[in-house]
């Protein structure tokens, strides 16, 4: 069991380094929005094209957000099927359905209480930074949160895990996609149980769901099939060997695609050739790129252990916490910060020290968010899991 954990560890990195490229996401939306849009009129320095340039190019994989997103996502099918792939247990299933809202309803709903609180303290900053920031909408209109007590309740407990409301937290909206992801997962996989040959089924979900406009949860099945193709290689003692030339190619297409962008005009970027009207594009290509580079990564020994690092494996350990509390100190700290240094330095200057100034802030906040509210989310699972089996068991 420790050997198949040290093996794992490198998922850690990944989920480390998809948190990291979330969190830049966020402070370039808020201050640089042209590198994401290719906007001109977003543009700080006029007589520079870095801004446009950058959102149009695959350079901005290192902060597209939507990316980072489908890794996730593709991690928990990978993550939530392997040890029903490892085991063929479909007990396994129902205990891990059980789990999954308890599991993610803590820390979830302590950060709603924690932005509720920072709103109505007064903590927020984010306001009447718009138009210095040119990220007006985008800024100004998170945290727009209501007095009521009951929607906040009803927030916490079903609303953001069943209707992507992510007003409390904006953030909080791949929490509806992470929750009835799971669900899919599961009920798929305790239906296709009895039957033997089940990778054409995977795939034929797959297909439904990227026809039906419904690519967030392709991405979890796809995360299912690339573990039923690492655990059947592993079960049957053959080595995983893709030739090193494939594993470049599949690279380079996998980089081209995850780093499609959220520009106004596609159309005259290098991504032109992949926009259809019908399609999902900027989503779709997300999806199938973090595919493609995960299954880069889970061929080649070399990725894993450089994901294995001890740096970015305790930055995927703390993950969740980091992201779900990033932006609430984005809109608080880093705001407060940006205006006070942009009295007396240059644009730049200002956002570069209010960022390096909040990321401490933000390590130390998800190193005690996890070790005290993300643990007890998922200490509670277990207990109920325990509880309602113990019950079982004496009916």
């Amino acid at each position: 069991m420790l050997a198949e954990k040290y093996k794992l560890r490198y998922l850690e990195g990944i989920r480390g380094l998809a948190a990291i490229i979330v969190v830049l996401h966020h402070y370039i939306l808020a201050f640089y929005p042209a590198m994401s849009s290719a906007n001109e009129t977003q543009i700080h320095n006029e007589t520079s094209y870095f801004e446009e340039v950058m959102a149009q190019i695959p350079l901005n994989i290192f902060y597209n957000g939507g990316f980072a997103v489908c890794i996730f996502f593709i991690l928990s099918g990978y993550v939530l099927s392997n040890n029903y792939h490892q085991n063929n247990n479909p007990q396994i299933l129902i205990q891990y359905g059980i789990k999954r809202y308890f599991r993610l309803l803590v820390p979830v709903s302590v950060s709603i209480l924690l932005a509720y609180a920072f709103v109505h303290l007064g903590f927020m900053n984010r306001l009447h930074l718009g138009d210095i920031t040119k990220s007006k909408e985008w800024l100004a209109g998170s945290f727009n949160i209501s007095t009521d007590v009951f929607r906040l309740v009803k927030n916490m407990f079903l609303d953001v895990f069943l209707f992507k409301d992510n007003t409390y937290n904006p953030v909080l909206w791949t929490m509806t996609y992470e929750l009835l992801g799971s669900l899919l997962i599961f009920a798929f996989l305790l239906i296709t149980y009895p039957i033997k040959y089940k990778m054409s089924l995977y795939g034929i979900l797959v297909v439904i769901l990227f026809v039906t406009r419904n690519d967030y949860y392709a991405a979890f099945i796809l995360g299912v099939i690339l573990n039923k193709y690492v655990v059947q290689k592993q079960l049957e003692s053959k080595t995983v060997n893709v030739p090193n030339w494939l594993l470049w190619l599949f690279f380079i297409i996998g980089f081209y695609l995850s780093s499609y962008p959220s520009c106004i005009n596609i159309k005259n970027t290098i991504y032109g050739v992949l926009y259809f009207p019908w399609l999902n594009n900027e989503v779709f290509y997300h999806v199938i790129g973090a595919f493609i580079m995960m299954f880069v990564v889970v061929n080649s020994p070399k990725v894993q252990t450089a994901l294995s690092g001890r740096f970015l494996n305790y930055i995927g350990k703390i993950s969740f916490s980091f992201y779900l509390l990033h932006f609430i100190i984005l809109c608080s700290l880093s705001c407060f910060l940006f205006k006070l240094f942009f009295i007396s330095y240059e644009y730049n200057s200002s956002v570069i020290l209010a960022f390096l100034c909040s990321l401490p802030v933000i390590a130390i906040m998800s190193i005690g968010y996890y070790q005290w509210i993300d643990k007890a989310g998922i200490k509670l699972s277990e207990k109920i899991v325990g509880i309602l089996y113990s019950k079982t068991e004496r009916l």
